[in-house]
């Protein structure tokens, strides 16, 4: 439910409440790949870049299909 809510602040761009849900998400499925690209975004979006590139190193991680595209 977390991440489908994300989604949705996400597409009304209501960029700080998508990052509370997909925190939830992570604290409840640390391993949950698309949670931390997404999250990733969204720290893009509001200026975030360190955040973003841990995010983003993470997923790499627990995915390596996610590599290619953050190095």
């Amino acid at each position: 439910a977390y991440y489908l809510r994300a989604h949705a602040y996400k597409l009304s761009r209501q960029y700080q409440q998508a990052i509370v849900d997909f925190n939830s998400v992570i604290k409840l499925e640390p391993n949950h790949v698309d949670a931390y690209v997404n999250r990733g975004l969204l720290y893009m979006l509001t200026g975030e870049r360190p955040k973003a590139e841990k995010d983003w190193k993470k997923a790499s991680r627990l995915n390596p299909k996610y590599a290619e595209l953050f190095p």
